[in-house]
């Protein structure tokens, strides 16, 4: 996924604990990501800190009926129907190859990092609570 995942956009929400939102242009949304300190090597992060995402899309052959998308996805008015899901990567809690991570982040618009911070923050407020764990095993399932 490193190698070859679509990049994008992640901010940092809340610093402890560690939430972080994580953007899928595909689906136009966000999922909000949930991290021990002990799972980020140490980083100090603060809110609004720009990270990046490597992530592989859930999509099916026709548009999605109502039900089948990801219970804590809100897609926006940018999503392609047929995007049910996502799962994300934190690029720097799983790299150490800081040039190639800085490089993916310079070609992220300054817009899609605030349209990230604006969905992650309308996420908190809409599913208070309801976060994925970050893990890399683990970010693909849906918060509950």
């Amino acid at each position: 996924m490193l190698a070859h995942g679509d990049s994008r956009a992640a901010v940092v929400l809340q610093s402890h604990p560690l939430l972080v939102a994580s953007y899928c242009d595909d689906s136009d949304a966000v999922c909000v990501l949930a991290f021990e300190q002990d799972e980020i090597g140490g980083a100090e992060l603060r809110a609004g800190d720009r990270l990046l995402t490597v992530l592989n899309s859930v999509v099916l052959d026709r548009p999605a009926y109502a039900g089948e998308v990801a219970a804590d996805l809100v897609q926006g008015e940018a999503a392609n129907p047929r995007y049910i899901n996502f799962w994300p990567l934190i690029a720097e809690f799983v790299s150490d190859n800081i040039a190639e991570i800085e490089r993916r982040k310079a070609a992220i618009p300054d817009s899609e990092y605030a349209r990230c911070r604006s969905l992650g923050e309308e996420h908190r407020r809409r599913f208070t609570g309801r976060v994925r764990d970050g893990r890399p095993d683990r970010s693909l399932h849906p918060a509950g």
